[in-house]
């Protein structure tokens, strides 16, 4: 049987999929909550913020579980804004899903520009901020999930 590593704020998804298709997990996210340690080989919790994981954390602990040549990484939300990190991952386990490059474009401004390229619908983005703020959100490129997405205020730091 392989062994999936699944890293995401909540893995529980993840790895109850795997399960079913009958991997041996080990998860990272922020909860390791009963029922992904029911299913996980290894539930391993991780400290994460509004910034996303903490790297130190993460590595630390992810230096600790045993890796071989058929262990697959696949991951959600919980690299949103650490591109790099992943980057780090890749060098030591084979990645399922989008490459540390991909991830670090869809986190830049020029994100937009391909989308445009390629004639893809997207909401209006601004760098700077309209004469009001109704009808606006802001969010931070590097954030993570949604947590950081708020209605723009032009009172607040960073709008």
């Amino acid at each position: 049987m392989s062994k999936l590593i699944v890293a995401a704020i909540s893995a529980r998804g993840y790895a109850q999929a795997a399960y079913e298709s009958a991997y041996n997990i080990v998860t990272f996210d922020a909860f390791a909550d009963a029922d992904t340690r029911h299913i996980a080989e290894q539930c391993i919790r991780v400290d994460v913020s509004e910034d996303g994981v903490d790297e130190d954390d993460f590595k630390q602990k992810f230096l600790q579980i045993d890796i071989d040549d058929h262990c697959c990484f696949i991951y959600g939300s919980l690299f949103d804004g650490k591109p790099a990190l992943l980057g780090w991952v890749a060098e030591r386990v084979k990645l399922i899903g989008n490459s540390a490059h991909t991830l670090q474009l869809s986190r830049s401004i020029d994100f937009f520009s391909l989308l445009e390229t390629l004639n893809i619908q997207h909401p209006e983005i601004r760098l700077n901020a309209p004469e009001s703020a109704d009808g606006w959100l802001r969010k931070r490129l590097s954030g993570t999930g949604g947590t950081h997405v708020k209605r723009a205020s032009w009172a607040e730091e960073g709008d």
